[in-house]
């Protein structure tokens, strides 16, 4: 029995708490500081690569923060200015400095454009993008963009007004309405850049989905897993896809589980195709079901969806080119005739194209047609 008491003695000092120590309920207390330091070091990282973590997609808890909200308020807007006058790049660092040298206007500028409903978007473009900008440093990029190309218009058109035969009045009111106009144009089509590229992007993206998918739909057939087969995607030469699939891996290897992870790739994707395809994976992993065959039969489908739209261009090209020998060779050709009937000593009335006007037709107004159809086409041809 001297040995069972001692025994029982034994158990029960192990049991009971040492000196210094906390009690057992609170050893969750002495894990957070560890997780608090896990989640610092992550801020700082995304940080450095001018990322932002939104409040949207936030959940409860320390571990909150490791969840990379797609649209929202930025929590990391302080550090725009600096991050951008310390980019890699010459013209985030010139915009950047030229904001603090205008800033009673940029800022002014950045608060009115900020408020346009072109602007609402912005965040969730940019990461669907795939740019390390957060919302905050592209409006100040625009803001200081946008001035600067107002004040480069404002000195052109001033220089053209000064030698203008007109009343002062009517100079100051073309200079301020072209400046006007150039400021506008140039602030609206900086914001419609983020979403430009995140469509290009998805497009890209759908053009290496086919093989992609079928890569997958083997590997899960043989019995692969379906982090390993996002890892093999990642890591393979799908260009944009392989980069998209490389930023949900790391998302999941930094905590996040992987069914949220899929759910915002396929929020952040402008590609109807992967975003089905994603869509897909995760009802498969909550409810089960044959992986493996959904993901043949939507790469057949986006490979279908390829073809029709590579058979539509080519038959769309047949117009085009009609209207590319009109405007290259048939234009020209009518206006220099239309020019030397005028201009002959035996001229048509008072209808004669002048010297200047010769000169901004063949100098401005074709190159800038021509120039306009070669942007129709690249734009529209298919991303195969």
């Amino acid at each position: 029995m001297a040995d069972l008491s001692e025994l029982k003695k034994k158990i029960v000092e192990q049991r009971a708490p040492r000196q210094g120590t906390a009690p057992a309920r609170d050893e969750p207390e002495t894990v957070l500081p560890a997780v608090d330091r896990l989640v610092e070091n992550i801020k700082k990282k995304y940080a450095a690569q001018g990322m932002a973590f939104g409040e949207e997609a936030a959940v409860e808890g320390k571990l909150g923060v490791l969840r990379e909200g797609i649209a929202g308020t930025q929590a990391l807007e302080f550090q725009a200015i600096p991050w951008l006058l310390e980019s890699r790049h010459f013209f985030d660092r010139f915009l950047a400095r030229f904001y603090l040298l205008c800033r009673p206007v940029t800022a002014s500028i950045d608060f009115v454009l900020s408020s346009l409903p072109q602007a609402r978007d912005t965040g969730y473009f940019l990461s669907s993008a795939g740019l390390p900008l957060t919302q905050k440093q592209f409006m100040v990029l625009v803001s200081a963009a946008s001035f600067l190309a107002g004040l480069l218009a404002l000195l052109v058109s001033a220089y053209f007004a000064v030698p203008w035969q007109a009343e002062f009045q009517a100079k100051a009111l073309a200079v301020i309405l072209s400046t006007l106009v150039v400021f506008l144009a140039a602030a609206l089509t900086f914001l419609s850049l983020p979403k430009a590229l995140a469509i290009k992007r998805g497009e890209q993206a759908s053009g290496e989905l086919p093989f992609a998918l079928r890569q997958m739909a083997t590997q899960l057939h043989t019995g692969v897993g379906l982090y390993k087969s996002f890892q093999d995607i990642a890591a393979a030469d799908y260009g944009v896809l392989s980069e998209e699939f490389s930023r949900t891996v790391n998302e999941i290897e930094e905590g996040a589980e992987t069914k949220d992870a899929i759910e915002r790739f396929a929020r952040r994707t402008q590609s109807t195709a992967l975003r089905r395809a994603l869509l897909h994976v995760n009802r498969a992993l909550r409810m089960g079901g044959n992986l493996s065959e959904a993901m043949s039969q939507i790469a057949e489908d986006v490979s279908f969806e390829l073809r029709m739209r590579t058979r539509d261009f080519s038959e769309k090209m047949n117009f085009f080119g009609v209207i590319f020998i009109v405007t290259a060779v048939v234009l020209p050709v009518f206006i220099a005739i239309i020019a030397g009937i005028t201009n002959a000593p035996i001229g048509v009335g008072a209808a004669v194209l002048s010297p200047e006007a010769m000169a901004f037709a063949f100098l401005v107004a074709l190159p800038v047609l021509l120039l306009y159809l070669i942007a129709y086409l690249v734009y529209s041809q298919p991303k195969v």
